[in-house]
Protein backbone atom coordinates (compact mmCIF):
# COMPACT_ATOMS: atom_id res chain seq x y z
CA UNK A 1 0.00 0.00 0.00
CA UNK A 2 2.37 2.64 -1.26
CA UNK A 3 1.84 6.36 -1.67
CA UNK A 4 -0.26 6.50 1.26
CA UNK A 5 -0.53 7.49 5.01
CA UNK A 6 -1.01 3.61 6.11
CA UNK A 7 -4.33 2.33 7.53
CA UNK A 8 -6.46 3.66 9.16
CA UNK A 9 -5.95 6.45 5.94
CA UNK A 10 -6.33 10.31 6.52
CA UNK A 11 -9.24 10.36 5.06
CA UNK A 12 -11.10 8.47 7.31
CA UNK A 13 -9.14 10.22 9.82
CA UNK A 14 -10.79 13.51 8.43
CA UNK A 15 -14.03 12.42 7.91
CA UNK A 16 -15.04 9.99 10.83
CA UNK A 17 -12.85 12.37 13.00
CA UNK A 18 -11.34 9.34 15.10
CA UNK A 19 -8.05 7.43 14.76
CA UNK A 20 -4.75 8.43 13.53
CA UNK A 21 -3.26 8.00 10.04
CA UNK A 22 -1.00 5.01 9.96
CA UNK A 23 -2.20 3.40 12.94
CA UNK A 24 -2.21 0.28 13.54
CA UNK A 25 -0.19 0.03 9.88
CA UNK A 26 1.82 2.52 8.57
CA UNK A 27 2.57 3.34 5.05
CA UNK A 28 4.19 0.30 2.99
CA UNK A 29 3.27 -2.28 5.45
CA UNK A 30 -0.38 -2.34 5.26
CA UNK A 31 -1.34 -6.03 4.77
CA UNK A 32 -4.76 -7.46 3.52
CA UNK A 33 -6.95 -6.48 6.54
CA UNK A 34 -6.42 -3.16 5.74
CA UNK A 35 -6.73 -3.43 1.80
CA UNK A 36 -10.21 -2.04 -0.24
CA UNK A 37 -11.86 -4.95 -1.29
CA UNK A 38 -12.53 -4.62 -4.96
CA UNK A 39 -15.30 -5.65 -7.33
CA UNK A 40 -15.51 -6.32 -10.91
CA UNK A 41 -18.51 -5.71 -13.02
CA UNK A 42 -18.62 -7.11 -16.69
CA UNK A 43 -21.63 -6.66 -19.35
CA UNK A 44 -20.78 -8.60 -22.76
CA UNK A 45 -21.90 -6.88 -25.57
CA UNK A 46 -24.49 -8.37 -27.78
CA UNK A 47 -26.05 -6.59 -31.61
CA UNK A 48 -29.31 -8.50 -30.72
CA UNK A 49 -30.31 -6.79 -26.84
CA UNK A 50 -31.59 -3.22 -25.50
CA UNK A 51 -29.58 -2.34 -22.67
CA UNK A 52 -32.28 -1.10 -20.31
CA UNK A 53 -30.81 -1.94 -17.04
CA UNK A 54 -28.69 0.39 -15.29
CA UNK A 55 -26.02 0.15 -12.83
CA UNK A 56 -26.76 1.73 -9.22
CA UNK A 57 -24.21 4.07 -8.98
CA UNK A 58 -22.97 7.10 -6.72
CA UNK A 59 -20.68 10.19 -7.63
CA UNK A 60 -17.97 10.44 -4.93
CA UNK A 61 -17.89 14.45 -6.07
CA UNK A 62 -19.17 16.26 -8.53
CA UNK A 63 -16.52 19.06 -9.56
CA UNK A 64 -13.96 16.91 -10.22
CA UNK A 65 -13.33 12.99 -11.87
CA UNK A 66 -10.91 12.37 -8.48
CA UNK A 67 -11.15 10.59 -6.04
CA UNK A 68 -10.85 7.62 -8.50
CA UNK A 69 -13.14 4.71 -7.53
CA UNK A 70 -13.54 3.05 -10.89
CA UNK A 71 -11.40 2.26 -13.39
CA UNK A 72 -13.04 0.85 -16.69
CA UNK A 73 -13.28 0.04 -20.40
CA UNK A 74 -16.36 0.39 -22.27
CA UNK A 75 -18.13 0.95 -25.56
CA UNK A 76 -20.07 2.94 -27.01
CA UNK A 77 -21.11 5.09 -30.22
CA UNK A 78 -18.26 7.56 -31.71
CA UNK A 79 -18.31 10.68 -32.91
CA UNK A 80 -17.50 9.26 -36.44
CA UNK A 81 -20.55 7.09 -35.77
CA UNK A 82 -18.70 4.57 -35.62
CA UNK A 83 -19.11 1.40 -33.37
CA UNK A 84 -16.95 0.68 -30.68
CA UNK A 85 -17.04 -2.92 -29.17
CA UNK A 86 -15.50 -3.79 -25.61
CA UNK A 87 -14.46 -7.56 -24.73
CA UNK A 88 -14.43 -7.66 -20.84
CA UNK A 89 -11.76 -10.58 -21.29
CA UNK A 90 -9.61 -8.54 -23.74
CA UNK A 91 -9.10 -5.61 -21.41
CA UNK A 92 -6.09 -6.25 -18.61
CA UNK A 93 -5.83 -2.40 -18.39
CA UNK A 94 -8.49 0.39 -17.99
CA UNK A 95 -8.70 2.04 -21.47
CA UNK A 96 -11.78 4.54 -20.52
CA UNK A 97 -15.14 4.65 -22.39
CA UNK A 98 -16.74 6.79 -25.05
CA UNK A 99 -19.26 10.26 -23.60
CA UNK A 100 -22.50 10.78 -24.93
CA UNK A 101 -20.97 13.09 -27.73
CA UNK A 102 -19.07 10.52 -28.91
CA UNK A 103 -15.31 11.25 -27.33
CA UNK A 104 -12.96 9.13 -25.48
CA UNK A 105 -13.35 9.66 -21.57
CA UNK A 106 -10.25 8.70 -18.83
CA UNK A 107 -9.87 4.76 -17.73
CA UNK A 108 -10.62 6.10 -14.28
CA UNK A 109 -13.38 8.90 -12.67
CA UNK A 110 -15.22 8.54 -8.83
CA UNK A 111 -17.93 6.74 -10.15
CA UNK A 112 -18.79 4.58 -6.98
CA UNK A 113 -20.92 1.14 -8.23
CA UNK A 114 -23.59 -0.34 -5.30
CA UNK A 115 -22.70 -3.85 -4.73
CA UNK A 116 -23.67 -6.69 -2.81
CA UNK A 117 -21.34 -9.14 -1.62
CA UNK A 118 -21.86 -12.49 -0.14
CA UNK A 119 -19.16 -14.65 1.43
CA UNK A 120 -18.17 -18.02 2.05
CA UNK A 121 -15.34 -19.06 4.45
CA UNK A 122 -13.14 -20.90 2.35
CA UNK A 123 -9.55 -20.31 3.89
CA UNK A 124 -9.52 -20.07 7.77
CA UNK A 125 -5.45 -19.70 9.01
CA UNK A 126 -4.08 -20.38 12.54
CA UNK A 127 -0.50 -19.20 13.95
CA UNK A 128 1.20 -21.36 16.51
CA UNK A 129 3.62 -19.47 18.57
CA UNK A 130 7.18 -19.70 18.47
CA UNK A 131 8.88 -23.20 19.64
CA UNK A 132 12.23 -23.09 21.08
CA UNK A 133 13.81 -26.56 20.01
CA UNK A 134 16.99 -25.20 22.80
CA UNK A 135 19.26 -27.21 19.98
CA UNK A 136 22.18 -25.01 17.90
CA UNK A 137 21.49 -26.72 14.96
CA UNK A 138 18.41 -28.65 14.92
CA UNK A 139 16.82 -30.75 11.69
CA UNK A 140 13.84 -31.45 11.54
CA UNK A 141 11.48 -34.25 10.28
CA UNK A 142 8.51 -34.21 8.30
CA UNK A 143 5.23 -32.79 11.27
CA UNK A 144 2.57 -35.23 12.14
CA UNK A 145 -1.00 -34.09 11.48
CA UNK A 146 -3.94 -35.75 12.63
CA UNK A 147 -6.65 -36.90 11.55
CA UNK A 148 -4.42 -37.81 8.30
CA UNK A 149 -5.41 -36.24 4.97
CA UNK A 150 -7.46 -39.40 3.85
CA UNK A 151 -10.23 -39.27 7.07
CA UNK A 152 -10.69 -35.78 5.98
CA UNK A 153 -13.82 -34.48 4.38
CA UNK A 154 -14.33 -34.60 0.61
CA UNK A 155 -12.97 -31.18 -0.57
CA UNK A 156 -11.09 -30.35 2.41
CA UNK A 157 -7.22 -29.85 3.05
CA UNK A 158 -4.85 -28.80 6.23
CA UNK A 159 -1.83 -26.98 4.66
CA UNK A 160 1.18 -26.02 6.75
CA UNK A 161 3.86 -23.39 6.18
CA UNK A 162 6.70 -22.88 8.40
CA UNK A 163 9.46 -20.20 9.07
CA UNK A 164 12.57 -20.27 11.27
CA UNK A 165 14.73 -18.06 13.56
CA UNK A 166 18.24 -17.75 15.07
CA UNK A 167 17.22 -15.68 17.87
CA UNK A 168 14.13 -13.99 19.58
CA UNK A 169 14.49 -10.52 21.32
CA UNK A 170 12.08 -11.69 24.05
CA UNK A 171 11.07 -9.07 27.12
CA UNK A 172 9.43 -11.06 29.61
CA UNK A 173 5.62 -11.09 30.07
CA UNK A 174 4.16 -11.47 33.54
CA UNK A 175 3.99 -15.00 34.57
CA UNK A 176 3.21 -16.10 31.30
CA UNK A 177 7.30 -16.36 30.28
CA UNK A 178 8.64 -15.22 27.23
CA UNK A 179 6.97 -12.52 25.14
CA UNK A 180 6.68 -14.91 22.08
CA UNK A 181 5.44 -18.23 23.71
CA UNK A 182 2.41 -16.15 24.63
CA UNK A 183 -0.51 -16.10 21.79
CA UNK A 184 -2.35 -12.75 23.77
CA UNK A 185 1.50 -10.96 22.04
CA UNK A 186 0.60 -12.42 17.73
CA UNK A 187 -1.08 -10.54 15.87
CA UNK A 188 -3.66 -11.91 13.04
CA UNK A 189 -0.46 -13.24 11.18
CA UNK A 190 1.52 -14.37 13.33
CA UNK A 191 3.46 -11.07 14.07
CA UNK A 192 4.69 -9.14 17.20
CA UNK A 193 1.32 -7.37 17.85
CA UNK A 194 1.81 -3.82 17.40
CA UNK A 195 0.44 -0.73 20.22
CA UNK A 196 -1.95 0.16 17.71
CA UNK A 197 -3.46 -3.08 18.22
CA UNK A 198 -3.27 -2.80 21.58
CA UNK A 199 -0.23 -4.64 21.99
CA UNK A 200 2.03 -3.76 24.88
CA UNK A 201 5.22 -2.40 24.19
CA UNK A 202 7.01 -4.23 26.85
CA UNK A 203 6.14 -7.61 25.06
CA UNK A 204 6.62 -7.20 21.51
CA UNK A 205 9.44 -9.35 20.24
CA UNK A 206 11.82 -9.37 17.17
CA UNK A 207 12.67 -12.77 15.57
CA UNK A 208 15.93 -13.18 13.55
CA UNK A 209 14.82 -14.88 11.07
CA UNK A 210 16.79 -17.59 9.65
CA UNK A 211 19.13 -16.43 6.65
CA UNK A 212 17.11 -12.78 7.04
CA UNK A 213 14.07 -14.53 5.46
CA UNK A 214 11.06 -14.43 7.26
CA UNK A 215 8.49 -16.04 4.50
CA UNK A 216 6.55 -18.94 4.78
CA UNK A 217 7.96 -21.87 3.16
CA UNK A 218 6.09 -25.28 2.24
CA UNK A 219 8.67 -27.87 3.48
CA UNK A 220 10.10 -27.54 6.78
CA UNK A 221 13.70 -29.12 5.87
CA UNK A 222 14.32 -25.87 4.12
CA UNK A 223 14.29 -24.59 8.00
CA UNK A 224 17.77 -26.81 9.46
CA UNK A 225 19.47 -25.31 11.21
CA UNK A 226 17.39 -22.72 12.78
CA UNK A 227 16.71 -23.24 16.58
CA UNK A 228 13.01 -21.22 16.66
CA UNK A 229 10.38 -22.70 14.63
CA UNK A 230 6.67 -21.29 13.82
CA UNK A 231 3.68 -22.94 12.00
CA UNK A 232 1.42 -21.24 9.82
CA UNK A 233 -1.64 -23.88 9.56
CA UNK A 234 -4.62 -23.21 6.81
CA UNK A 235 -7.88 -24.82 6.91
CA UNK A 236 -9.30 -25.19 3.12
CA UNK A 237 -13.13 -25.50 3.42
CA UNK A 238 -15.12 -27.17 0.89
CA UNK A 239 -16.95 -23.71 -0.12
CA UNK A 240 -19.58 -25.96 -2.01
CA UNK A 241 -20.54 -28.49 0.43
CA UNK A 242 -19.76 -26.26 3.55
CA UNK A 243 -17.41 -29.32 4.97
CA UNK A 244 -14.42 -27.87 6.78
CA UNK A 245 -11.14 -29.94 8.05
CA UNK A 246 -10.12 -30.76 11.01
CA UNK A 247 -7.06 -30.98 13.20
CA UNK A 248 -6.80 -32.84 16.65
CA UNK A 249 -2.88 -32.50 17.46
CA UNK A 250 0.14 -31.09 15.38
CA UNK A 251 3.59 -33.04 16.18
CA UNK A 252 6.68 -31.17 15.46
CA UNK A 253 10.00 -33.84 15.39
CA UNK A 254 13.64 -33.04 14.81
CA UNK A 255 17.10 -33.78 16.45
CA UNK A 256 20.38 -32.56 16.79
Amino acid sequence: APNGYGAETSKFVEVMHVGTAGVPYSKDHVPTIGLPLLMEFRCYPNGGAAGLNDFQIALAINSSAAPFFRAFSSGGTLASGQTKVVDPDAEPVATGGVSPLGFPTLPADNVFYYGQADFVVRVSRAHTIWFDTELGAPSFATPVLEPVASLQPAGTQIVVAYRGATAIGNPPSGSNGASWVNADNFDFYGESRSSGLGGSAAAQFAPTFLNGDGAWKSSISTLDGARYVQARISFIANAASGATPQLDSFGLAYRQ
